[in-house]
């Protein structure tokens, strides 16, 4: 008797046990069910891969391919559990998957309580990523990701980034001064864009839709070859205590580099009309550190500074690795930084579960 070949397991089971430990770890366990029923809903196609392998149609979340992404922020506010992935079937092209996420949009929307700004995020969408457009559809890196973020004690949120990178740059300054009128950024950017004018460019934008709240939205500028000095000022026009710990945060993390220009960074700013803008820096780990080892010290080095528990940190990697980060690559860890809301520095994380599976 030929015994049988058990059937390898799919990306799409190993993220869900990861999920499951995460939520257990970040006291998510009343809203595991809304949590599992999303991440199903957004990643039941995309993520139906073997584990290990990786797409023959690369997702530009991760250096390797991975469509999809966790994320968390420490500091004074609680911890929420962040995942980003993109929509549809693995092969399918920028049409396919626009429609994929929009639909989505349109059913996670009333699920997780935000039906009430589905109107506003169809206008923002017609006009970030206009379906028919064949500058977007022809644009490598696909036009909308998907997400939700989830923190104890508060509605859930749904997250839609959408790619700015596309089509002329007259065009994409335009898009982007039209999302920031619509959701209340104008001033924000008027004071920034001066500061980042050939230095930067539009890199995304980002909606936030959460139950009883208008739509948020973010801005995400790109920066490759800059110094550290460079951004220090940056941040420190558009908030002088992010600027004050942005010099000690790339001395841990950077050590002797800081003194080197940087690699590839994302600076953001974002919120809603009537509110505070918060802003965050964050640069590519891979880029920076030699090793997941590296950066899980050197994060805890800077935990430490800014008298921030590493325990949800270290339980997380533990999670996610099952105790065994790479010596010799960084392909856990994708982006670090930091950032701060209503005054408080936090500090922010982004983590390629398929990057501990070899």
């Amino acid at each position: 008797m030929i015994a049988e070949t058990a059937s390898p397991a799919s990306l799409y089971d190993v993220v869900d046990n990861r999920l499951a430990g995460l939520i257990a770890l970040l006291g998510l366990r009343r809203q595991a069910a809304t949590i599992h029923d999303t991440y199903e809903r957004l990643c039941r196609e995309s993520l139906a891969l073997e584990a290990g392998s990786r797409p023959l149609r690369r997702s530009r979340l991760n250096a390797d391919g991975t469509p999809f992404q966790l994320a968390f922020a420490l500091g004074p506010e609680a911890t929420g559990l962040q995942f980003l992935t993109e929509t549809g079937a693995p092969l399918a092209d920028n049409s396919a998957r626009l429609e994929a996420a929009r639909d989505a949009i349109e059913d996670l929307g009333p699920r997780l309580g935000a039906a009430h700004s589905l109107t506003g995020a169809r206008r923002l969408l017609d006009l970030l990523a206009p379906s028919t457009d064949l500058d977007l559809l022809a644009d490598e890196a696909g036009a909308i990701w998907l997400g939700a973020s989830f923190t104890p004690g508060r509605s859930p949120r749904l997250k839609v980034y959408v790619n700015l990178k596309w089509g002329k740059e007259t065009s994409r300054r335009a898009r982007l001064e039209r999302f920031a009128a619509a959701v209340g950024l104008t001033s924000t950017w008027q004071r920034i864009e001066p500061l980042v004018l050939g230095k930067l460019d539009p890199l995304g934008v980002s909606l936030d839709l959460q139950a009883d709240r208008p739509i948020a939205g973010r801005v995400y500028l790109s920066g490759y070859g800059h110094s550290v000095r460079e951004y220090e000022f940056l941040v420190g026009a558009c908030d002088p205590t992010l600027g004050g710990w942005l010099q000690r945060y790339c001395a841990i993390l950077l050590g002797d580099d800081r003194l080197r220009p940087t690699r590839s960074a994302v600076f953001s700013f974002g919120g809603q009309a009537g509110s505070r803008p918060d802003y965050k820096l964050e640069l590519c780990a891979h880029c920076a550190l030699a090793s997941d080892v590296e950066a899980r010290e050197r994060s805890l080095e800077w935990l430490t500074e800014i008298g921030v528990s590493p325990a949800l940190y270290v339980g997380a990697l533990d999670v996610l690795s099952g105790g065994l980060l790479s010596r010799v690559a960084t392909e856990l860890h994708v982006y670090l930084g930091l950032g701060t809301r209503q005054g408080a520095v936090y500090s922010t994380f982004y983590l390629n579960p398929a990057g501990a599976l070899g």
